[in-house]
């Protein structure tokens, strides 16, 4: 959420709190009844939601990926090291350029074009094990490499997943502050015009006054809340 949205959060849960205080005041009247029911399971909604939001933060998954990309690479770039002395020793520029990449180039490369970029070496190492023998490029190395490239992949899908997430819970929210505004613009009205209670009024106009705009019932603007 957003600082305007904490907010404004701050101010629905003390108007849902002196409505669930005080329900002698409002209960026999259908239209505020009705209001409050919906305003209040938007405010369940929007607290649900911001909890979703909370859980789907990428950033973690961003640094784990992270993390397995440099390990990735270094893998990567042990074989391409034997194989490129290979390749000048044999004179084999197809193999040179189908595997010359800096460490640097693999650490930093796009996860797809990483994990293509890998996938090619390690296939040419496979290709090229018997032939490479004095280069030690060794069944353990290709399985390693091999095991970290399907490692890999996941992360990346994963944190899209949580990021798409992320994307939906954010959407989620923005709609649903929406609905618990209107909603509470009705029920501005519907507490001045039918509830007698003068006691309630007074409270649910301090309540209204926990965020940035004007408090209707007291007819006074009050200062923006930070």
């Amino acid at each position: 959420m957003n600082q305007r949205q904490e907010n404004s959060l701050t101010m629905f849960k003390a108007v849902t709190a002196l409505f669930q205080n005080l329900p002698a005041a409002w209960n026999g009247c259908e239209p505020v009844a009705d209001s409050f029911t919906s305003f209040e399971t938007l405010v369940s909604q929007i607290e649900k939601t911001a909890l979703r939001q909370q859980e789907s933060k990428t950033k973690g998954y961003t640094a784990e990926r992270n993390q397995y990309q440099l390990a990735l690479a270094e893998k990567a770039y042990s074989l391409v090291l034997k194989l490129r002395a290979f390749a000048k020793r044999t004179n084999n520029e197809v193999l040179r350029k189908a595997i010359d990449v800096s460490l640097s180039s693999l650490q930093n490369m796009p996860e797809q074009k990483v994990i293509g970029q890998c996938q090619i070496i390690h296939e040419k190492g496979k290709k090229h094990q018997v032939d490479a023998a004095a280069y030690k490029i060794t069944d353990e190395a290709l399985a390693e490499l091999q095991s970290a490239i399907d490692g890999f992949k996941p992360l990346g899908s994963f944190r899209d997943t949580v990021g798409d997430q992320l994307s939906v819970a954010t959407d989620g929210l923005d709609s649903l502050f929406g609905q618990a505004r209107e909603t509470l613009d009705i029920l501005d009205d519907e507490v001045e015009a039918l509830i007698e209670d003068a006691d309630f009024i007074s409270a649910y106009t301090e309540a209204r006054k926990i965020t940035d705009r004007k408090a209707r019932i007291s007819g006074k603007e009050e200062n923006p809340a930070v």
